[in-house]
């Protein structure tokens, strides 16, 4: 792993813990035994760091999509592919959710990651939506509510399931999770 891998998932650590401004540069290169100046050289600002662990983000969400769209047979396992961001992070130190860590901060976040950010959401909220519509269209799914507010309220539940694991154990994670998946059908 390079060093500016190393920096970036150092970062995403951070956000995911402490929220953006919950940690510094010195933080990384103190973990990483490096000089300040080394991740200012990869990362000139904490903004364009931030972005690229955004873009990163996105890129995973991408790379699940792919796999989804190429390996699941049902609208089920695709959710369940989906819900496997969730259950990394449970796995990461049981790290809450990226996105619901930056809107904590969101008033306090440079101006420039409110579009990436937004665009994150929108293409997640946006895939699901879509799996949650064809699998209802398929007669897979017997849900209330509209495909957009299902989706909204698995992304938010298990981002809320994140945070209670946290708090209460990783069994109120799972309890969420199989009961976000049950009220699909």
């Amino acid at each position: 792993m390079s060093t500016k891998e190393k920096i970036l998932d150092l970062a995403e650590h951070y956000i995911q813990h402490n929220g953006y401004n919950g940690f510094s540069y010195h933080d990384i290169s103190s973990v990483l035994g490096i000089k300040n100046a080394a991740v200012h050289y990869h990362f000139p600002k904490k903004e364009e760091l931030a972005n690229e662990v955004i873009k990163k983000a996105q890129v995973q969400f991408e790379n699940i999509v792919e796999k989804a769209e190429v390996y699941d047979v049902t609208y089920t396992d695709k959710v369940r592919r989906f819900l496997t961001i969730y259950d990394n992070n449970l796995r990461k130190e049981n790290r809450v959710c990226l996105i619901g860590s930056f809107a904590t901060n969101l008033d306090a976040l440079p101006p420039g990651l409110n579009a990436p950010l937004a665009a994150l959401v929108a293409a997640i909220k946006s895939w699901l939506t879509m799996v949650l519509a064809q699998g209802r269209e398929a007669g897979e799914f017997h849900f209330r509510g509209s495909p957009g507010q299902r989706a909204a309220l698995i992304c938010s539940g298990m981002a809320g399931a994140l945070q209670l694991a946290k708090i209460l154990g990783n069994e109120e994670y799972y309890e969420i999770k199989s009961q976000l998946l049950n009220d699909l059908v």
